[in-house]
């Protein structure tokens, strides 16, 4: 009986310190090489490859060939060249970044932590990133608006299609559409990492670094490409 106070002291200071130990636990799973990373890839990705989305997006949207879509962006000039590019920017380096960051992890700390299979713990790690990844969507709207000749006169950058879209539409419309991006997201990430390791199996062994590094370069296009085409078709 008189053991019972101190039990009781023991159980309550479990219960105020438990959250501090589970917080460190989930934020010492991070590897900030890991976001650093998925920042860099997407950097140089939106850097090269904008211009080729311009002159696609100027395809769609007008339903003209190639050459008068490259026609177009010759008549614009090269000052209007990369304009818009900001939001795809600042979304795909956060958002590559928080892809592999957060699924390295939430993989790393569900492998320490619980008993889970190894395929369950990828499931569970690419939807966890998908979903943080739809954080961003705000910057694909404004994108569209960016890229699209009609509105050059009137949203100069980015700050001025972010206040127009909030004051005449509200902050709810920058999500409008966030449901199939989430269920885009989560299962397109949990599938590219867990298929990734796949994919090696029917790429040859070596022992090289350099070859090793060539590997690595042509398995994560082609998984990219299947997935880009399993999830817009």
């Amino acid at each position: 009986m008189n053991n019972e106070p101190n039990l009781r002291e023991i159980n309550s200071e479990a219960l105020r310190t438990s959250p501090h130990i589970y917080t460190r636990s989930i934020l010492a799973a991070f590897d900030w090489k890991e976001f650093a990373c998925g920042c860099g890839a997407a950097f140089i990705n939106i850097g090269v490859t904008y211009p080729i989305y311009k002159m696609i997006f100027r395809q769609m949207l007008h339903g003209v060939p190639i050459t008068s879509a490259f026609g177009q962006l010759r008549n614009e000039g090269l000052g209007f060249l990369y304009r818009g590019i900001f939001p795809p920017m600042a979304q795909k380096t956060i958002s590559l970044s928080i892809m592999f960051g957060v699924f390295d992890g939430s993989r790393r700390y569900l492998i320490e932590n619980f008993s889970m299979n190894a395929y369950t713990v990828k499931i569970i790690a690419g939807i966890t990133s998908g979903t943080v990844e739809a954080v961003l969507l705000p910057f694909e709207r404004v994108q569209t608006l960016l890229a699209h000749s009609k509105y050059h006169e009137y949203f100069a950058n980015t700050p001025r299609a972010f206040n127009y879209v909030l004051v005449h539409h509200g902050f709810l419309e920058l999500y409008r559409g966030i449901v199939p991006v989430l269920w885009r997201n989560g299962p397109s990430n949990a599938m590219f990492f867990m298929l990734r390791e796949e994919v090696s199996l029917f790429l040859p062994d070596t022992s090289s670094k350099t070859t090793k590094q060539h590997k690595n370069l042509l398995r994560e296009p082609l998984l990219a490409l299947q997935l880009v085409h399993f999830f817009t078709h």
